[in-house]
């Protein structure tokens, strides 16, 4: 039997993305001032109470690392059709066994990549010293670290920024930092640091952040490989995390407790949970492109090794944000060239980046939904394989495969053998689109 014509009625709907945390109207954190003074001839900021003074020593504020301005995600569009043919589908229903779990073994803190390339830099075994001791002195929340005239400001500002970027589980830590540096040597004496919680506050926080980990663990331990690990965590943050600026939206503690998060919230959580998983990931951050305004604005999102290999994922961007939206992989394991088409990685403060070229664990790669040209036969091949929502990644642009989809489902449906009234819809963000079929 054929599948009988009909006119296609298609409505268009803008998703529009939470904008708190997005370009001007968002607040961002400035560096650190304060009033200066002169001692002994020597520019001194005004000490804080409490800390002694030293003669020939100056007080220099280090700021902060900053938090990252979360952009809005790109813009996500639904297109929604429906046919009142009759026929028999060929789809079937599959039982699925309980799946194994799996014991995690988390990632060695040796292994982690801030470290990693603190180490190969000059002076790199001071400088994990110094790391190790910002370490310990945060998760015993000290308010000071001696460090001993052994770096020097950059060297400090180093090590602090590989720290910070390496633990995002220290979500109480703020990222500010005050040190103190000898006129005579030019090293740095103290390190002081700052935190947003501490005391009995902090011992409920840390049990409740420790408690929502495992519950997204269970989820990660049956996956059967990094791959699978790493899925579906993703998709598990995805489901959790809701786009939202707050007190603790930057961090992993907003995301994974609060269940509320910008950018940066995102990309520390999922590092974190990838950690426990014994997957490396690192922090990326930069500027994209945002959808709504075409200007660049802050953003973070992450690298992960997976089987030995880099890949970017940007987690915040594959959020649809809509319980009634699937979420999406057009950001799931991308190589640098890729990302850089709508991210610029930043140099300021940071480490280099690990070069991304392997395409092995992309999402589409490894489904095999990439397409780089529209045919009935193969588009019908696509989604017979699937049941319930196919991701298609559409090197030519999601609006083309829409526009081809809208004037050619007929065809595909027939080639597909079903013969039955059926509706489809199709969400689109970057280059992806979701196609929902629903057989009446």
């Amino acid at each position: 039997m054929t599948v009988k014509s009909f006119t296609v009625i298609v409505s268009v709907l803008l998703i529009v993305a939470l904008l708190g945390g997005c370009g001007a109207q968002a607040p961002s954190e400035s560096v650190t001032t304060t009033t200066v003074a002169k001692v002994n001839g020597t520019t001194s900021d005004v000490p804080l109470a409490g800390e002694p003074t030293v003669d020939c020593v100056r007080t220099t504020s280090a700021g902060e690392i900053p938090s990252t301005v979360s952009p809005a995600r790109p813009t996500k569009t639904k297109a929604t059709s429906t046919s009142s043919s009759t026929v028999s589908t060929s789809l079937s229903t599959t039982t699925t066994a309980a799946p194994t779990v799996h014991t995690l073994t988390p990632l060695a803190s040796s292994s982690y990549y801030g470290l990693c390339e603190l180490r190969k830099l000059p002076n790199g075994e001071v400088l994990a010293e110094v790391y190790q001791k910002i370490v310990d002195a945060v998760e015993n929340c000290q308010a000071t670290v001696e460090i001993g005239e052994t770096l020097t400001e950059s060297e400090m500002m180093t090590a602090f920024y590989h720290y910070y970027a390496d633990y995002p589980q220290h979500f109480w830590c703020d990222g500010k930092m005050r040190y103190t540096v000898s006129q005579r040597t030019d090293k740095v004496v103290q390190l002081k640091l700052s935190y947003t919680m501490t005391g009995e506050a902090l011992q409920r926080a840390r049990a409740d952040f420790h408690k929502a980990v495992l519950s997204l663990l269970k989820i990660a331990a049956t996956g059967n490989d990094e791959y699978e690990r790493e899925l579906l965590l993703h998709d598990a943050l995805a489901k959790r995390v809701t786009y939202q600026e707050g007190e603790n939206a930057h961090n992993a503690y907003g995301a994974l407790v609060k269940g509320e998060a910008v950018c940066e919230g995102y990309a520390r959580a999922f590092q974190y949970l990838l950690y426990q998983s014994g997957i490396q990931c690192l922090m990326a951050e930069g500027t994209s492109i945002s959808p709504f305004t075409g200007l660049s604005e802050g953003h973070a999102w992450n690298v992960a090794r997976i089987d030995g290999q880099y890949y970017h994922v940007d987690p915040t961007w594959d959020d649809t944000d809509d319980a009634n939206t699937p979420v999406v992989y057009p950001y799931f394991n991308l190589t640098t060239a890729q990302i850089n088409e709508n991210h610029t990685i930043s140099s300021e403060n940071s480490y280099a980046l690990p070069k991304c070229v392997a395409t092995a664990n992309n999402f589409h790669v490894k489904n095999g939904t990439r397409l780089t040209e529209y045919t009935v036969d193969g588009v019908a091949r696509m989604l017979t394989k699937t049941t319930g929502d196919t991701h298609i990644y559409c090197v030519g642009g999601a609006q083309s495969f829409v526009d081809w989809f809208n004037k050619n489902h007929n065809a595909v449906l027939k080639a597909m053998g079903i013969e039955r009234s059926y509706s489809f819809s199709m969400l689109y963000t970057g280059n992806e689109v979701v196609v929902r079929l629903t057989i009446s």
